[in-house]
Order: structure tokens, then C-alpha cells, then sequence
């Protein structure tokens, strides 16, 4: 049940972002530092780079919604008792919405939540390759800095994922602009 539950709330969450598409449109990208912390590989606290593109639209000045595919681009080696285990982020696929005040003409401080579906691989010569992957809520809080009329700079920090004592949270830095 919780599944379905899951599941259907991150269609909403989908549909919500994709229905605000139709109002103040904007794409972007970001570069992704994430701290994982997975009790697969025991004491595994692997450092994990990814690239975010992100396509959003403002239903007003308070609301919007995004949806992000980050692509991982840097992986971590952990230790695992005596064998070292490599930790790459594959992907991160979320869709998200996002609640802010505009306090200022550059300056739009935000809360953000979600869901996001993560795929890592944990690599090990003598064990073999193995994929995992779910989906869980997420939330945050950032801030846009507008940079000019169309093109605004973005750090944010996201718990992507807490589930099951695994967790994988991070900050980002980008940039967007109107289209």
C-alpha cells in the first residue's frame, strides 16, 4: 500500500510541475555535490558528483513546478571491511514543487519538495557489479539570484533520499534562464 501511495503521489507531483509548464517557463543545469550514506556497504559515506538539467515554470510569483534529470558524473571508492567497493550515482529522476516569497528584484529565497527516484551502482572486483534503485520524498530550500531580466544563478541544498537508513542529501549551484 505504501507503494501505491508512493507512486501515486509522485505522478501528481509530475502532473502538478506539468501543468505549471504552461505559465513562465525556464530551463537550466546544475553541477550536484552529494554526501551518500548507504548501509548496503558497511561505514559507506561515498562523495558523489552529478550534472542536473532542469526544466520548471512559475504558475506565479510563490509558485512552480520543475522536473530534473541529474546524470552522474563522479564516483567515490569506500572501504568495506577489508574490500574496496566503488559508489556511482547513475541517475536521478524527480519531479518537484517549489514555494518561495520574492524578497527583493534579485533575490528569491525557496522551500522546495518532491519526489526523486535514484539509481546507484556499487562495483567491487571480487563481488561483482550490483544496481539499485527507488524512489522517495524529497525536500530542500534555495534561492535564486537574478543575474539579469531572463538568467538567474541557483544553490540549493536537497535531501534527495532518506530511506531504510540510507541517505543521500547535497548541494548544487546553476544557473536558468526564461525561455
Amino acid at each position: 500500500m505504501k507503494s501505491v501511495i508512493t507512486h501515486s503521489a509522485f505522478v501528481l507531483t509530475l502532473l502538478a510541475a506539468g501543468s505549471a509548464m504552461a505559465a513562465d517557463p525556464y530551463a537550466g543545469g546544475s553541477i550536484v555535490f552529494l554526501d551518500a550514506d548507504a548501509t548496503d556497504v558497511r561505514g559507506a559515506d561515498a562523495s558523489l558528483t552529478g550534472v542536473t538539467g532542469r526544466l520548471g515554470a512559475m504558475a506565479n510569483d510563490n509558485i512552480g513546478g520543475e522536473v530534473r534529470v541529474t546524470l552522474g558524473v563522479g564516483d567515490d571508492s569506500v572501504l568495506s571491511g577489508v574490500f574496496e567497493t566503488d559508489v556511482e550515482l547513475n541517475s536521478m529522476i524527480g519531479g518537484y514543487l517549489r514555494a518561495g516569497i520574492p524578497a527583493g528584484p534579485s533575490f528569491y529565497p525557496y522551500a522546495i519538495l518532491g519526489f526523486t527516484r535514484v539509481e546507484l551502482e556499487y562495483s567491487n572486483p571480487n563481488f561483482g557489479n550490483e544496481s539499485e534503485s527507488d524512489t522517495d520524498v524529497s525536500y530542500g530550500f534555495g534561492v535564486d539570484l537574478s543575474l539579469d531580466r531572463n538568467l538567474s544563478l541557483n544553490v540549493e541544498y536537497m535531501n534527495y533520499f532518506d530511506k531504510d537508513s540510507d541517505e543521500i542529501s547535497g548541494f548544487s549551484i546553476g544557473i536558468a534562464s526564461k525561455i
